[in-house]
């Protein structure tokens, strides 16, 4: 029996629309499940469907579903496969927003493997692709933090009052803040030690010139007490004039470094309260290191 060519393509349709439409239905229903079990910190499940829903996805919803299982592996701390996921994008997606913030991902990743030149190089490739994104904030503070381990810290905090300016809903605004005042604080110590240093060597000169006047003060008494035994009274009176003048200005000039180290003491007690204070200031702050640089694991996109 011969069928009309209309039959043929309408038995066809027939055969393909139910694989359509179950196809779809598959996506769907996997893409869902696995945002829902990654948003509930269940990442293993949450590969599982994003990897089950990846063959039914539409070519535009590839990059999303390779980025979200991405996501997941970072989770779960397989970063050798998230970062085998996210080359993937940046390789056979480029230009998609998908494929932009697998830079800033992969930077994240080179940080955690403390190869921090490599996390600024990848960090600042995705600034220069980014435009507008929500988390520029955080690439700053990053590529602050990996100068910062370099032991760059004047230009990392140059970066981290980038973000407490410009990004103040920053995940990172937080954690910047913290980086800026510990960075201060060490300049501030470092500044009152170099104090104490100097008005401690300052006083040991002091003591050193006072020690040294005294001993002069009592070699010159001697020398006197000496001549005095040989002389007749005339010359007892004239040099007992001169002892009496000199002994005045030796007193004197005693009672003035003994000034000096007493201010110099009361410098020392003054430095010594600053430096007390810091240490009062640092305790009611409550801000302890571990908890600054994490990074919440379900972050914006």
């Amino acid at each position: 029996m011969k069928i009309s060519k209309a039959a043929f393509i309408f038995a066809i349709l027939l055969i393909l629309f139910p694989f359509t439409a179950f196809s779809e239905s598959s996506f769907h229903d996997d893409y869902k499940k696995g945002k829902e079990a990654y948003l509930n910190s269940m990442y293993d499940r949450a590969v599982t469907h994003f990897e089950n829903a990846l063959p039914y996805s539409t070519p535009e919803f590839k990059p999303v579903i390779h980025y979200w299982t991405g996501q997941s592996y970072m989770a779960l701390r397989s970063y050798s496969k998230a970062e085998n996921t996210f080359n993937n994008l940046i390789e056979n997606y480029p230009g998609t927003e998908e494929s932009i913030n697998a830079l800033y991902q992969k930077g994240r990743i080179f940080f955690i493997k403390e190869d921090y030149e490599k996390s600024i190089e990848y960090m600042h490739s995705f600034l220069e692709k980014s435009g507008e994104n929500n988390l520029n904030g955080n690439a700053y503070f990053w590529i602050g933090e990996s100068l910062f381990f370099l032991g760059h810290k004047a230009e990392s905090l140059v970066l981290y009052n980038k973000v407490i300016k410009e990004y103040p809903e920053s995940y990172k605004f937080e954690a910047s803040n913290y980086r800026a005042q510990l960075i201060k604080l060490g300049k501030r110590e470092e500044e009152l030690m170099k104090l104490l240093k100097w008005s401690h060597e300052e006083s040991l000169k002091e003591r050193e010139l006072f020690i040294k006047k005294e001993k002069e003060y009592k070699q010159a008494i001697l020398s006197y007490q000496k001549k005095l035994s040989i002389l007749s009274d005339n010359d007892i009176n004239n040099e007992v004039l001169i002892l009496k003048e000199t002994n005045r200005v030796l007193k004197k000039q005693i009672a003035a470094m003994q000034g000096e180290i007493e201010k110099h003491k009361k410098d020392i007690d003054i430095l010594k309260k600053m430096d007390d204070d810091k240490k009062s200031e640092e305790g009611k702050t409550g801000i302890t290191p571990e908890n600054t640089i994490s990074e919440p694991v379900n972050e914006k996109q």
